[in-house]
């Protein structure tokens, strides 16, 4: 059980800049904004009171249709398994994981490549969570599983309210040509340095 737990809204579609504490019976929120006494004396400012009844309702839809969301599970794993008959390794697998991501690697072709790879055939995929775009840091996800090997060639795909079954099923077959010609390209390159 968590000490802790903080939401942002728009992870679940609500407003974004709102967000949730929820504390462990016995813990305590330490203020880092000072003023007036809000929230008995945690909070500074006034409430956004839209963006709260914005988040209360993205809450109520997000429980409505998790049992939907479920589906995403079926689809994931169906793709994974593809792209991991053509050499990827799932990162994660066989934990406990969102039912619409997919968490991907292999280690001869860097994750910028596959990028640019897949945003020209249409597909949007990327390197890791927001926090982490635009970096080309080695991923610390896979360091922390012992693959240091492909740390640099991880994607995460993740699939979200509009995602349908052909979307995954899309994916993974753009994935699995694509690798394709990335191997071959790169044992032509071996065989003409030879």
């Amino acid at each position: 059980m968590a000490d802790s737990l903080t939401l942002s809204a728009h992870k679940l579609g609500g407003p974004q800049g709102v967000g949730a504490l929820v504390m462990a019976e016995g813990r305590e929120a330490v203020r880092i904004l000072h003023g007036a006494g809000q929230e008995r004396g945690l909070r500074a400012g006034t409430e956004n009171v839209p963006g709260i009844t914005g988040f209360g309702a993205a809450a109520v839809c997000a429980a409505r249709d998790l049992p939907a969301a479920q589906a995403h599970a079926a689809w994931r794993d169906a793709a994974e398994a593809v792209v991991k008959a053509a050499g990827a390794t799932i990162i994660g697998e066989g934990a406990e994981r969102l039912p619409n991501t997919l968490f991907m690697a292999v280690s001869d072709w860097e994750s910028p490549q596959q990028l640019i790879t897949l945003d020209l055939m249409g597909l949007m995929v990327s390197a890791g969570s927001a926090c982490s775009s635009g970096k080309t840091k080695p991923s610390r996800a896979i360091v922390a599983t012992g693959r240091i090997d492909m740390a640099t060639g991880g994607i995460r795909i993740s699939g979200g309210w509009g995602t349908v079954e052909d979307d995954w099923k899309r994916f993974a077959a753009a994935w699995v040509e694509a690798y394709a010609k990335q191997r071959q390209r790169a044992a032509e390159r071996l065989k003409a340095d030879a």
